[in-house]
């Protein structure tokens, strides 16, 4: 008949008695560490708790242990949740086979354990590993800590008798006691660094969203404005192309003009993503990083790598699709690339490579340029911070901003042997969209002629649209508000009708509305100084067919008239 099983409670109060009586024993038989013996203990437990570094608390432990007791081995043992055991100390394979069995025996005990005699043992005595080493006694107590055994702490002796004592055993206890409780407090401090280093790392993100957002409300309050100012530079530059005869010096003079006013149309669309937080495309599209790779190097190779020592290396793999929009994917890694380029004035390897990993899809840009400063590259994803003599300092707050709007990661590695830029994008699920490819450059459509109607409160603007249209053969005529144009409308037959959309009275999307009442065949594209520079979208209006953004570029203007007009219902 087996022994009745003993609870929890009733075990552990019996763990508890014993103790009391090997206490008791000690007591009445003088086997109790001297006073010197406890003096040094307490020292040590002083010296101990002062320390703050993990590895440097263990090295002290192991150090004193062989001070305190006269064992052949030693063995300080860490218990991590959900890990095998770690030896600390000297320890070979032999004696971690014994390690365990007087682990198991000592966790499941809570309590400290004395061994005088191993050959005594039934639990250790049959053991291979007792025979090998001829173990003749073991000594061992747990590092408890808030109820749970963190570790032990191990002796034995070996060949010849010499078994430890009852005091031996106390003066263990009353050591691991002390060490457990450093050895808390030590991890308890590293938890504390972790905590502060990521609420740092969480305040120096909030830090920069809230610049990207000052920088956001600020540039959206003059965007609008810029917008329309460029919109006549570079209007009037492509009539005056196009139509006049000028010498070849003034032509590329001209030209320079109309560039330069581009280059501010994209500086102030780069704002305007800053505002919104976003470029919103009209659907987000399943985008393939590999390819996006290919295509950057093909482009980069061609505009920056010829006659120079600069070399694109392409270590792409097949990867899981990410949810984006493929020209915004592609200007992040070009900026990544050029930027890369242009940290190797003297010419050197770029190393462009994708693979798949836990968190979804990772891109890498790698150089071999001298670094970024630790001062720069602490913020360097603050906008208007830059390392280079030109340029605006956006770049990279813009390929911040557009990665975490797409759920993924963009973080950087720099040394004085190069730097890494690494973004890592969720992948795509298989169910949505298809996979968007390459847009190749559209021509300019031809168009039959047409009546189109401009609408437009600053003068300019107005102006050179119907220019831009009546040079492509179309025949322009011009109204400065809603109603005006509504008049027109009633007066003269109209193919169709572009309004800005920022107007006082009433606006364009208000204008379209009243269009779509009164003749619902004729489409209207809504121009706006607020909308994403350079870019032709369809409208979120039923009442709109596109929305295009102000300055727009002659080509531009040409797609979205011929895509308006193709769409209009005869």
């Amino acid at each position: 008949m087996s022994a009745p099983r003993t609870s929890g409670p009733r075990r552990r109060l019996d763990q508890l008695l014993a103790r009391a009586r090997a206490e008791t024993t000690v007591r009445e038989s003088g086997e109790r560490p001297s006073p010197a013996v406890l003096k040094r203990l307490l020292e040590l437990s002083r010296n101990m708790n002062r320390i703050r570094d993990r590895d440097e608390l263990l090295r002290y432990l192991e150090e004193r242990l062989q001070e305190l007791f006269e064992a052949e081995n030693s063995q300080l043992i860490l218990l991590p949740v959900d890990a095998p055991p770690q030896a600390l100390g000297r320890s070979d394979q032999v004696s971690a086979e014994l390690c365990h069995g007087v682990i198991e025996r000592v966790v499941r005990e809570r309590t400290p354990l004395l061994i005088r005699d191993v050959a005594a043992d039934a639990g250790l005595r049959d053991r291979s590993s007792v025979r090998r080493l001829s173990l003749t006694s073991v000594l061992c107590a747990p590092l408890i800590v808030d109820d749970r055994v963190m570790g032990v702490i191990q002796f034995d002796h070996r060949h010849e008798p010499h078994g430890f004592s009852q005091a031996d055993l106390v003066l263990l206890e009353l050591f691991a006691n002390q060490a457990a409780t450093a050895l808390s407090n030590v991890l308890l401090a590293e938890q504390r660094e972790r905590a502060d280093a990521e609420l740092e790392r969480a305040q120096a993100r909030l830090l920069v969203v809230e610049r990207l957002t000052a920088l956001g409300q600020m540039s959206a309050g003059v965007a609008h404005h810029f917008n329309n100012l460029l919109a006549s530079i570079i209007g009037l530059s492509e009539i005056m192309l196009r139509e006049s005869e000028l010498p070849d010096g003034q032509v590329e003079d001209l030209r320079s003009i109309r560039d330069r006013a581009v280059d501010g149309a994209t500086l102030v669309a780069r704002l305007q993503d800053l505002a919104r937080g976003t470029r919103n495309p009209s659907e987000p599209e399943r985008v393939d990083l590999s390819s996006v790779a290919e295509d950057v190097a093909k482009l980069c190779e061609s505009r920056f790598c010829p006659g120079t020592a600069h070399e694109i290396v392409l270590d792409v793999a097949p990867v899981e699709p990410v949810m984006g929009a493929w020209a915004e994917l592609r200007d992040v890694v070009m900026n990544l690339v050029v930027n890369a380029l242009e940290a190797m004035p003297e010419g050197g390897r770029v190393r462009v490579s994708t693979r798949s990993v836990a968190d979804g899809v990772q891109l890498q840009v790698e150089d071999g340029g001298p670094g970024i400063e630790p001062e720069i590259r602490a913020r360097m994803f603050e906008p208007f911070v830059t390392s280079k003599d030109e340029g605006t300092g956006l770049g990279l707050s813009i390929c911040w901003g557009v990665v975490r709007r797409l759920g993924g990661k963009l973080e950087a590695r720099s040394s004085g042997n190069g730097t890494t830029f690494q973004i890592v994008l969720p992948a795509a699920s298989n169910e949505v969209g298809d996979l968007a490819l390459p847009a190749a450059r559209e021509e300019e459509p031809a168009v039959a002629r047409a009546a189109i109607l401009v609408v437009d409160d600053e003068d300019r603007v107005r102006d050179v649209l119907a220019r831009l249209l009546e040079s492509r053969g179309h025949e322009a005529c011009t109204a400065g508000s809603g109603e005006e144009a509504l008049e027109l409308l009633r007066q003269r037959s109209i193919d169709l009708v572009i309004t800005d959309h920022d107007m006082p009275e009433m606006t364009g999307r208000e204008l379209a509305r009243r269009v779509a009442e009164i003749h619902p065949q004729v489409p209207v594209i809504l121009a706006s100084g607020w909308e994403t520079a350079l870019t032709v979208a369809p409208g979120d209006d039923p009442d709109v067919v596109l929305t295009i953004g102000k300055p727009v570029t002659a080509r531009a203007l040409a797609r979205a008239v011929a895509h308006a007009l193709g769409t209009r219902e005869d």
